[in-house]
């Protein structure tokens, strides 16, 4: 009798304990929801009738916050989730009717009738949609493709009449062209290196047409980043930190100490954590590396800076194209690739720019791949980038 009444008391303390843990864990998860709600409050009152795409953080904010709450929070929450998701969706169309009616005049446009002096209206357009979240350009997929459609049929006509190109060139950049080294400015950068970059994707016989203005161009990039150099230090920083700087995807400028000649490279989605594998946009940005390096099969290290985010960073390149295949796609597993690297991905993303694969660049405190230990000569080019400002002092 005494081990029944025992037994019934243990029973009921664990039926009393899983009441109180259930009430416990309802009580947080009402908590939270309430918080949620009460911090959240602006755009939750929001409808579908009067969101504005000015509201894209606020909601997209709340539906990361609602992601990381846990699961009884959440299943009070139903309805303001469905809610946000409705948000989501009217914004992303009123993003969809903004694109058409901004860009409204080239997207009239077809084939037979596009001229040269449409491409700066065609490259803000593919500008914008490459700048669109994932939704809305897949509501864009049809504007997408007559947009690509307009970009071939004018390279086509610029190929086949140069002086026309030439002039269009000049009558879009007309404004930083007007310029001179003396009187660049830092906030001119955006505007040189769109325009460098429309003069890269010409055919040779355009480019004859405008030497001049590349060299213009090319004075006041020189310009533009002596005034950087002025207002931003070369920072030492740890590989980890240089790298969520570089991230992967991000351009950057690379500056060679030695020379004092700049190129332009990106880095690669893949490779070491440890380090950067970068490849140089185009055959241009290629050729200034081999004007400093000599070949894309040295090993010999180089002190570099790096510019990217905002910051100037010391680093050492070893310039030795590897671990890509030019004939096959980038992300690929593939045998025989560059630099004796044999199988594995194909590294190579950016094609025809003179370079297959990448090189790498090590900032302080680099590992080497596959060895985990720091590299001693790269180290030593890492502290001389990092001298640079103080050696031209002296």
């Amino acid at each position: 009798m005494r081990t029944l009444k025992k037994k019934a008391a243990i029973f009921l303390a664990l039926i009393l304990a899983m009441a109180f843990f259930l009430t416990s864990c309802g009580g947080q998860g009402s908590a939270a929801a309430e918080n949620y709600k009460s911090k959240h409050s602006s755009i939750l009152t929001k409808t579908a009738a009067v969101v504005e795409i000015s509201d894209k953080r606020e909601v997209n904010n709340a539906l990361s916050e609602y992601l990381a709450l846990d699961v009884s929070a959440k299943k009070l929450l139903v309805s303001e989730k469905a809610l946000l998701d409705k948000l989501l969706i009217k914004i992303n169309e009123l993003e969809f009717a903004s694109f058409i009616a901004v860009h409204a005049a080239v997207l009239f446009k077809t084939v037979d009738n596009i001229a040269i002096t449409d491409k700066d209206a065609v490259n803000n357009a593919l500008k914008e949609y490459s700048d669109s979240d994932a939704a809305v350009k897949i509501l864009l997929t049809g504007e997408k493709k007559l947009l690509d459609s307009l970009l071939k049929k004018i390279i086509e006509k610029e190929i086949a009449s140069p002086g026309i190109a030439a002039d269009n060139f000049k009558t879009t950049h007309s404004a930083i062209l007007s310029k001179n080294a003396g009187a660049a400015a830092i906030t001119d950068k955006s505007a040189v290196m769109y325009a460098l970059s429309d003069y890269e994707f010409f055919d040779d016989t355009i480019k004859v047409l405008l030497e001049s203005e590349k060299a213009l161009l090319d004075s006041l990039l020189a310009a533009i980043q002596e005034l950087e150099a002025a207002y931003m230090p070369i920072e030492l920083l740890s590989f980890d930190k240089a790298l969520t700087i570089l991230c992967e995807g991000t351009e950057a400028e690379v500056f060679d100490v030695d020379t004092g000649i700049s190129y332009r490279v990106k880095r690669v989605i893949g490779g070491y954590n440890t380090l950067a594998d970068v490849e140089t946009l185009n055959t241009e940005e290629t050729n200034k590396l081999l004007q400093t390096s000599g070949s894309l099969s040295s090993m010999k290290r180089r002190a570099v800076i790096v510019t990217a985010g905002g910051k100037r960073i010391a680093a050492s390149i070893a310039p030795l194209e590897h671990s890509g295949r030019e004939d096959f796609p980038y992300g690929d597993i593939v045998d025989n690739r560059s630099g004796s690297t044999g199988r594995g991905i194909n590294l190579d993303s950016i094609k025809n720019n003179g370079m297959t694969g990448v090189v790498d660049l090590y900032f302080f405190n680099s590992l080497i791949p596959g060895i985990n230990r720091v590299d001693d000569s790269h180290q030593a080019m890492v502290m001389k980038a990092y001298a640079y400002e103080d050696q031209k002092k002296n």
